[in-house]
């Protein structure tokens, strides 16, 4: 059993270690997603796309609960 604990405690020690550059990385992503924001000439175009897109998963998720709950057809996609 001591062999199975080592590399489970190497692991706990570099997932330790690496907490410190995650928050240095997550300031350079945010850096750089509003940087490309700044960018985007057409915001007005891309935040209607991102809604549709939102609307569009909304919309599907309706659609399969719906026939989720139709027992007949529950009943013939699983076989």
């Amino acid at each position: 059993q001591g062999a199975h604990d080592t590399p489970r405690l190497s692991l706990l020690r570099a997932k330790a270690s690496s907490d410190d550059t995650s928050a240095a990385s997550g300031d350079e992503l945010v850096d750089d997603l509003k940087a490309k924001w700044d960018a985007v000439e057409n915001k007005s175009t891309v935040l209607t796309y991102a809604g549709g897109a939102i609307v569009a998963v909304w919309f599907s998720s309706v659609i399969v609960g719906a026939i989720n709950s139709l027992p007949l057809v529950c009943t013939l996609i699983s076989t």
